[in-house]
């Protein structure tokens, strides 16, 4: 928090370097704005059940100047016992996978960066690393979501050698993504079987062709005789009939 300050440029706030100016100084409106920043930066990033013990100082150094003392001395150790209680009290509800894995990620590199390493030999070093590598794949194993991943995480704690958390996971979301596709064909199998059933036969009339020579038969009551001009009689009938047999030779 104090670098982040000192960043700023807010460091003399912390520091008590320089005093607040008079009220009456034509410099104490810009002094109070600066230090009202740094005190509400200061509120801003501790923890919340804090807040109404502290918020009644003045000023930043008299904030920062409380905090130091009440709370500097294991303020780190309580740091890092936090950051350990979250990790191993973490469960999945109703996170995503890739969730989850994010936030277990960001609370173990919160934890190497307050207390990295202490070994000084290769090897004890690669032990530690396999120490700390185990406990953080039974963090990661009891955060999972026992309906979903009961079978899969029984499978990864059998394994010889057991693998790391970041191997672990990697079976775990394979697993995650291939429960999905078998999921999602079977869906769409009983919709393809609803669909199917659901279809009704429903047979098609097409009546037979018609010869292309077809015709309906011609109303004759209204032809007249090219030769005589009369209309439709018996007799008219015979002789046109028998004058079309005889190619019109008489």
């Amino acid at each position: 928090m104090r670098r982040g300050i000192r960043g700023k440029g807010l460091s003399s706030h912390l520091d008590g370097v320089t005093d607040s100016p008079s009220p009456t100084d034509l410099n104490y409106s810009r002094w109070q704005q600066r230090d009202d920043c740094c005190f509400n930066w200061i509120i801003s990033n501790i923890d919340a059940s804090l807040i109404n013990e502290v918020s009644q100082y003045e000023t930043a150094f008299d904030l920062w100047d409380s905090l130091a003392t009440t709370y500097g001395s294991g303020a780190e150790q309580f740091q890092i016992s936090n950051l350990h209680r979250q990790a191993y009290n973490i469960k999945q509800g109703d996170l995503t996978l890739e969730n989850l894995w994010q936030k277990l990620q960001d609370l173990w590199i919160s934890i190497d960066t307050r207390h990295p390493n202490p070994m000084d030999s290769p090897e004890s070093i690669e032990k530690y690393n396999q120490y700390i590598q185990r406990h953080r794949l039974y963090q990661f194993i009891w955060a999972l979501d026992d309906t979903k991943y009961s079978k899969v995480k029984r499978d990864i704690l059998n394994m010889d050698p057991i693998p790391s958390a970041r191997k672990a996971y990697g079976l775990v979301r394979r697993e995650s993504v291939n429960e999905k596709l078998l999921t999602l064909d079977s869906e769409i199998g009983v919709g393809l079987a609803v669909y199917d059933r659901s279809r009704t036969f429903t047979p098609q009339f097409n009546p037979p062709p018609r010869h292309p020579n077809h015709h309906k038969d011609e109303d004759k009551s209204r032809l007249i005789c090219s030769h005589c001009g009369g209309k439709n009689t018996p007799d008219i009938l015979a002789f046109i009939s028998m004058d079309s047999r005889s190619g019109g030779k008489k």
